[in-house]
């Protein structure tokens, strides 16, 4: 059952880093220092549209709310 799980872990952790490549949001995001494709994942999906923040300011306090 574990080698059963963690062969599903390999498959879904290729299958989102094949998806995420193809998102250029989330490649941006790997460009910051420290920042790899699964916690530019996670920002991607947390954050979303990024256009629906008229300034930096406002992204900034969102995510202090989140």
């Amino acid at each position: 059952m574990i080698e059963f799980l963690g062969e599903k872990i390999k498959e879904i952790d290729k299958n989102i880093k094949e998806i995420a490549t193809n998102i250029s949001e989330i490649m941006l995001l790997t460009t910051i220092p420290g920042v790899g494709i699964y916690s530019a994942t996670l920002i991607y999906a947390e954050i979303g549209e990024i256009e629906r923040f008229p300034n930096s300011e406002k992204l900034c306090s969102y995510a202090e709310g989140v």
